[in-house]
């Protein structure tokens, strides 16, 4: 898994068991790769390269990739069936039937030697989808036991099930992405723990810009790409007027209120029956205890939840290994109720040696 936050290559190896109509999954090792400054620099950027240098990052991070995976491979007992990749998104402008993301299938299965699938996006954009989130289907076979999964990475999206028992998720808005982006206006890669932010203060102004966003007000099927985010925020955050730390500050009040208006808005019927909603919390920004404590002090009746730290580093990766496998068995794994694509998908190109 490579996420638009760029912080890293996740890797994970998951040992999948069907029982009783019930999915269950095993952790057998995982680990996250760092990219070498040069590499992550150009991942940051890629959306401003030419086609040229585009072609090119894609067979390196192809590589990078399939020579990640083999090393991470070398000193375990078990066998790998297939290697499932989400690539890094480079573009994601679903009205415009486009997305793209970059990781070269066939440079990972050259590495490896290891059947691979990535490019899990494009069939749904094809069928008018929006082509994410991709998770959700994940979220509803592997952790059925919360109301609402909540993973905060480069963007924050939820998935919950609705009335009638469809999946439905979206994005709530870009999380990590304004965050680190403002970090290394400071020099740092993140804001750790969010300290920086929690010695700033709100900017009112601020705020109210970013709350009024046209993204906010529109109903789901919804995704968002770094595109949106360039045009309708960056802008905003190189005020000079402002401090690095106020404007990281105002920006984690921003990603809390979105996430809780969101899920607010769309579970009153679960509030309305239990009076709680568990919401299970993954991805790097969990991490983030500034960030966390505004969300969890915003609503008494929603109930965030942290499982094992495996679970909130891996998520996103295990569940990436679980679309590969549905994808190599045929079955639907992305679903049009999420997307909002004509009918549910099996997405997911194959690249293999025979």
């Amino acid at each position: 898994m490579s996420g638009t936050s760029v912080d890293g290559l996740d890797i994970a190896a998951i040992k999948f068991n069907l029982d009783n109509d019930r999915w269950q999954f095993e952790i057998l090792k995982a680990t996250s790769v760092n990219y070498a400054i040069d590499l992550r620099d150009r991942l940051i950027h890629c959306i401003h390269a030419s086609g040229e240098e585009l072609v090119l990052l894609d067979l390196e991070l192809g590589r990078f990739i399939g020579q990640c995976v083999s090393d991470f491979l070398n000193d375990v007992d078990f066998h790998i069936d297939l290697i499932a990749s989400h690539g890094h998104t480079v573009y994601h402008q679903p009205d415009k039937g486009m997305t793209k993301q970059i990781g070269d299938g066939q440079s990972i299965l050259l590495k490896t030697g290891i059947l691979t699938i990535n490019d899990f996006r494009t069939i749904d954009v094809i069928k008018g989808g929006q082509g994410a989130p991709l998770v959700p289907i994940g979220d509803q076979h592997l952790f059925p036991e919360y109301d609402v999964c909540l993973n905060i990475g480069g963007f924050a999206n939820i998935s919950y099930n609705d009335q009638d028992g469809n999946r439905i998720a979206f994005d709530t808005g870009p999380a990590n992405l304004l965050l680190n982006h403002l970090a290394r206006k400071m020099g740092y890669s993140f804001d750790a723990n969010g300290n920086i932010a929690s010695e700033g203060k709100c900017i009112l102004e601020m705020l109210d810009y970013l709350n009024a966003l046209g993204y906010y007000k529109l109903p789901p099927p919804k995704s968002l790409g770094l595109e949106w985010v360039e045009k309708n925020m960056f802008s905003k955050l190189e005020d000079d007027k402002y401090t690095v730390e106020d404007m990281l500050h105002t920006c984690v009040k921003h990603i809390a209120f979105q996430i809780n208006r969101a899920i607010v808005n769309v579970t009153g019927r679960l509030l309305n029956k239990s009076g709680k909603i568990n919401i299970l919390v993954t991805g790097g920004g969990s991490h983030n205890q500034f960030l966390m404590a505004n969300l969890q002090k915003s609503h008494d009746n929603l109930n965030y939840i942290l499982p094992d730290i495996e679970i909130i580093d891996y998520k996103e990766a295990i569940i990436f290994a679980f679309l590969g496998v549905l994808r190599l068995n045929k079955q639907i794994n992305i679903l049009s109720s999420v997307t909002g694509a004509d009918s549910n998908s099996i997405g997911g190109t194959i690249h293999d040696n025979l």
